[in-house]
């Protein structure tokens, strides 16, 4: 007898949504990985009728790549390669499929049964708002174990019986591993299509296949014809100016545009019109804006008819500016802004003064509980204004916790990153406060870009307190001395605090290092024990001299002695992990070739 609940279709779905991803048993298993579908989900579709559409909905919602339903047609019209790596046993094994006759109308039966509920594709199986770009606009071949050839997509496009391969798809990604058939893309871009998204960094086309602007220019002339439902568009890195006008265009021609995501930064900025344009829309919840300079200078034109609220909607915000003065202007703008993701890039370099009054109107203007990511960068320098950084520390470019507290009125920051070349520490007592504040911090950046320039009072017990206090925080860029308080034994971990096993990346950018990396490293184990990487650039009091040692051997130091260490410490749990045999290779075989960490890190 089946309960009353799971009658209703909307119950039971959302049951499978927590039944879907299977726990990563991995020594260095990360909740954000790339995670393997859950396997009951296909053995409940087999209990009844009732259960076997939801859960083939759900099985096949998501998907990487087509390979997955190339693989559905007849075993007979196709021929299966397993390719595996000849020296790395952890690298995925790679299916190469060819389809090696004609397909008939009875070919396809099965490919339709399943293609109908295929969503999304270009998409892993979970993926989380707080690390959207870092998880597919920068892709890993690894992940792509059912790789599709472009004269497999040639022939699918021959043999169709429909107009449209994927006649549900609803969003669409495309990176430099589907480049090669870009020209079959009509195939995918059907009634339903809402968002198109896709990273083609020329750099990193494959050789293959020449990068050539036109291609995409094509697509996004033809999008809204295409897809009549679209509502988004979504660039990465940055592209000609070609490619941009064209998805301006775009955006003037779509009805209900929702996301608005191009970066400009090799394209004049977008004009006073086109802001203007898509402050008045209703929908809009994510944007990419660049502002022409004069216009920067006064947002009036934001303020005025018929703009009553400017980007009412809006929650995903990328700003790129000359100055951190406009930033503030334009959320001085927002009429009951709701933003949960939040990054400004700056050309110039602020005063301590304008990066306080940023946060202060920041807690002034935003919600309390809406704010997940924050991020303040400057990546370069305006070589015309600032062709150097003077290494010396200044009074007016230092910032530290007075400046960011205003920050710590928002209780659900995910993400918080400031990375200016400036100078400033934060303290243990400060550390303890912002962790306070933020629990479920999952990364945290203070000006690791540019190195801090200044010695900081942070110990060991600040830095331990806050790893262990955030029990999701994955990053942390932070300044501390790593000589002082270390953590040896339990007993000496903060109060009532355990270690964080989900920790993995550690950057102590121009900290003091000590000249013996074994208590280092003992510390890291008690507070973090499956830590990743270590980094670090060291301490120098003068800029100008060479530094004293060579902080790469001593974090490479550093990994060898906590390999040691988590051989006694977890025994078998590591040296069995397929990671774990890696790395004492790695560190304990005399003349053995280092293994490339971009091929079998979990965290490529």
């Amino acid at each position: 007898m089946v309960h009353s609940c799971l009658l209703s279709t909307d119950i039971f779905y959302r049951i499978l949504d927590f039944l879907e991803i299977e726990p990563n048993t991995d020594f260095y298993a990360g909740y954000h990985q790339q995670l393997r579908r859950c396997p009951s989900i296909a053995r409940l579709a087999r209990t009844c009728k009732m259960f076997l559409e939801p859960c083939l909905d759900t099985l096949w919602r998501r998907q990487l790549t087509l390979g997955p339903l190339v693989h559905t047609l007849p075993s007979d019209s196709i021929d299966v390669v397993v390719w595996k790596h000849p020296s790395l046993e952890n690298h995925p094994r790679q299916y190469i499929v060819t389809i090696i006759r004609p397909l008939l109308a009875t070919d396809w039966t099965r490919f339709d049964y399943y293609a109908k509920r295929i969503k999304a594709l270009g998409y892993l199986n979970n993926e989380y708002a707080d690390h959207e770009a870092i998880l597919w606009n920068d892709p890993s071949i690894v992940l792509r174990e059912r790789e599709v050839s472009p004269a497999i997509v040639a022939k699918l496009a021959l043999y169709r019986r429909g107009r449209w391969l994927l006649p549900n798809l609803t969003h669409l990604r495309w990176n430099i591993y589907d480049y090669h058939y870009t020209d079959y893309l009509p195939l995918l871009l059907g009634p339903r299509v809402i968002s198109l998204s896709f990273a083609f960094d020329p750099k990193a086309v494959p050789p293959d296949a020449p990068y050539n602007p036109d291609d995409v220019v094509r697509v996004i002339d033809s999008l809204a014809e295409l897809c009549p439902s679209v509502r988004g568009l979504e660039m990465y890195p940055q592209y000609p100016s070609r490619i941009v006008a064209a998805a301006i265009d775009f955006a003037y021609d779509c009805p209900r545009l929702e996301c608005f995501h191009a970066n400009t930064t090799f394209y004049a900025a977008l004009n006073p019109t086109f802001v203007s344009f898509l402050a008045a829309q209703p929908r809009l919840r994510k944007v990419y804006l660049t502002i022409e300079a004069e216009a920067a200078e006064d947002l009036s034109f934001l303020a005025s008819p018929p703009h009553i609220h400017p980007f009412s909607s809006l929650q995903v915000l990328t700003f790129r500016v000359l100055y951190i003065r406009t930033c503030s202007a334009f959320l001085e703008l927002l009429d009951n802004c709701r933003l949960f993701s939040i990054q400004f890039e700056l050309e110039h370099r602020p005063l301590g003064e304008e990066v306080s009054l940023l946060f202060e109107t920041l807690r002034r203007q935003c919600a309390k509980y809406t704010l997940h990511a924050f991020i303040l960068v400057q990546d370069s320098l305006c070589t015309k204004c600032e062709p150097t950084i003077d290494p010396h520390p200044t009074p007016e470019y230092f910032i530290g916790i007075s400046t960011l507290r205003p920050a710590l009125y928002f209780p659900n920051m995910r993400v918080f990153m400031v990375n200016l070349p400036m100078s400033g520490w934060l303290s243990d007592e400060h550390l303890r406060e912002i962790a306070d504040a933020w629990p479920g911090l999952i990364n945290f950046g203070f000006l690791d870009l540019w190195r801090t320039g200044m010695l900081s009072p942070a110990t060991w017990q600040g830095v331990a307190y806050m790893i262990c206090r955030c029990s999701q925080l994955v990053v942390l860029d932070v300044t501390l001395d790593t000589t002082q308080s270390y953590v040896t034994s339990m007993s000496e971990m903060p109060a009532g605090l355990r270690p964080n096993h989900r920790f993995r990346f550690l950057n102590v950018i121009d900290s003091v290092l000590p000249e013996d990396p074994y208590l280092f490293a003992l510390t890291l184990l008690h507070i973090a024990p499956r830590l990743v990487s270590i980094e670090g650039t060291g301490w120098n009091p003068d800029p100008d001299a060479p530094l004293t040692h060579d902080p790469y051997a001593f974090c490479k130091q550093v990994d060898t002695i906590l390999c040691k260490l988590r051989c006694e410490h977890f025994g078998e749990e590591y040296t069995l992990d397929k990671y774990g045999k890696y790395e004492i290779v790695d560190f304990n075989t005399e003349g053995a070739e280092p293994l490339p960490g971009n091929e079998w890190s979990p965290w490529v």
